[in-house]
């Protein structure tokens, strides 16, 4: 699990989420990346933090959500993102 300093507030999700439209409109310092299972935001920030959505519609079971979350915790980690400043945002999608 990461540790609750590297785990984005739901206040700065919801400012993801606004700059997102924003970043729609011309500002070019964000990275979106849509997939068929994943929707990711990076942004450059002074620290890393990550949130991980994995929603009621998708995992039905809460057992299936927290695994959903851990593994993709622990992926980041093991890649070394964590030693990159970025705010990183994963949701999962059906």
């Amino acid at each position: 699990m990461i540790p609750k300093s590297e785990r984005l507030t739901r206040s700065e999700v919801d400012a993801l989420f606004e700059k997102r439209t924003q970043a729609e409109a011309g500002a070019k310092r964000r990275a979106v990346l849509h997939t068929p299972s994943l929707f990711v935001v990076l942004e450059p920030s002074e620290s890393f933090k990550v949130g991980v959505a994995a929603p009621k519609a998708v995992f039905k079971r809460a057992v299936d959500r927290n695994r959903a979350r851990r593994t993709l915790y622990d992926e980041l980690r093991t890649l070394g993102f964590s030693s990159l400043p970025f705010h990183v945002l994963i949701s999962v999608k059906k």
